[in-house]
């Protein structure tokens, strides 16, 4: 069961999350440009392996 103090304590670590996340959102649109997860992570797994690889290029944020 969770008491009064519970939930309130999730109720407010909730809503520091979502405006932490509507934040970065603002910060993204206004940038204009982001990385590919996929390009990334190909990125730092061939660094982590000891492999010289390009570094990904940004490209056009689009929601």
């Amino acid at each position: 069961m969770f008491t009064t103090t519970d939930k309130t304590e999730l109720v407010e670590r909730r809503s520091r999350f979502h405006a932490e996340a509507e934040q970065r959102l603002a910060n993204l649109t206004a940038l204009g440009k982001t990385l590919a997860w996929p390009e990334v992570r190909r990125y730092l797994e061939a660094r982590a392996a000891g492999q010289a690889r390009a570094r990904p290029k940004a490209r056009k944020f689009t929601k």
